[in-house]
């Protein structure tokens, strides 16, 4: 029962942010223009998002349904967005991302399929940011990674209130949570300034590009604060597939030019029967790396090959594998596949999944055009 009265709450808020709110927008001081367009409605401030270069499309039908008049360029709220700047110049625990999107105090935030996305609690002394939304694992199961901040000590506890819903108001099933490095059920303690990265997992895979809804409950030193979400983009705005033109080594860049993976070798049928991919990656700055189940290598005769174990420097595993980079060296890095009966001549693609162990869109870098060995 509950869960349906979380559903009918987001949806029709969805409704009402059509009737009664405008979207605010930051000119893009480089170009001095709008960074976006749109005819959108939102009670969010909208600034240049400094992880991705380009910006995710907002879904057509979402949009139309929510959407009814016409942006202006605003001058309310920038101070938040300032504020944010400031605080990740200056806070060296922080996660080093700016919000793409800042909600109104206390309000549902549109993230106008843009992230960092992040909601602010009515006496703006709570925060939490969705980073990431994506389809994650073997299974691809919907999981959205976000951080949670308060301006005073706390004791944060997970409460029963989570609802993720695709657009057409199906619901997603939430089978694991985190917050920090606890399950969410028993109270953590944070201090003051403290970046706490938390975690959603449901019951299966979403096929649309925008998740229409989202909410959450935290109970903050014993205060419940309810979370609310609406047009989070899912996957990696991020990641352009790379034309190797069956040529090795080939390189994928980050789009912030910070992170570089390089393809080495594609091969080893010859020695282990089974598809192997050998990379490197070179970080500026010093980075926590995750290497996630989920790789998968389509050859030119459309054969796919699935992922099965994976490292890292030396870690090596059948789940995520974790490693540090640091500025300048290289981290080798590798993914084996299961056997199949036949070798692939080439591969036309391969996706691994890769990416900064903090709640941003993932890099997943994909690559085309490969040569094997």
């Amino acid at each position: 029962m509950e869960h349906k009265y979380l559903r009918a709450y987001v949806i029709a808020t969805l409704l009402l942010l059509s009737a009664c709110t405008k979207t605010v927008y930051q000119t893009d001081p480089a170009t001095q223009t709008q960074v976006n367009d749109k005819s959108t409605t939102s009670n969010s401030v909208i600034q240049d998002d400094p992880i991705a270069d380009t910006k995710v499309p907002v879904n057509a039908s979402l949009t139309n349904s929510v959407t009814t008049s016409t942006a202006v360029t605003a001058t309310a709220n920038t101070a938040e967005v300032n504020a944010a700047i400031a605080e990740a110049a200056s806070n060296t625990s922080a996660p080093t991302y700016i919000p793409a999107v800042i909600g109104e105090p206390g309000e549902i935030v549109d993230c106008n399929s843009l992230l960092p996305c992040r909601w602010v609690d009515t006496d703006e002394d709570f925060t939490l940011t969705v980073g990431s939304v994506d389809n994650t694992g073997t299974l691809r199961r919907l999981s959205i990674q976000y951080t949670v901040n308060a301006s005073h000590d706390s004791e944060i506890i997970l409460g029963n209130g989570s609802t993720a819903l695709a657009p057409g108001g199906a619901g997603f099933n939430l089978i694991q949570q985190s917050l920090g490095a606890g399950n969410g059920i028993v109270p953590l303690a944070v201090l003051a300034g403290e970046h706490t990265v938390g975690s959603a997992t449901y019951d299966r895979e979403a096929i649309s590009d925008t998740l229409a809804g989202w909410t959450l409950t935290i109970i903050d030193n014993g205060l419940p604060r309810t979370v609310g979400f609406v047009n989070l983009p899912i996957g990696t705005s991020n990641s352009v597939a790379v034309d190797c033109a069956d040529v090795l080594p080939c390189q994928w860049v980050s789009s912030r030019d910070d992170v570089t993976i390089t393809l080495l070798a594609i091969g080893g049928y010859a020695t282990s029967g089974r598809l192997n991919v050998n990379f490197n990656i070179v970080t500026i700055g010093a980075k926590d790396i995750v290497l996630d189940t989920g790789a998968t290598a389509v050859s030119a005769s459309g054969a796919q090959f699935d992922g099965r174990t994976h490292g890292l420097g030396i870690e090596q595993g059948f789940a995520k594998v974790y490693a540090s980079t640091a500025s300048g060296v290289m981290l080798p890095g590798n993914v084996s596949f299961f056997r199949t009966p036949l070798p692939p001549i080439s591969l036309k693609s391969l996706d691994l999944v890769i990416y900064e162990n903090i709640p941003i869109p993932r890099w997943n870098p994909q690559f085309i055009n490969l040569p094997t060995q």
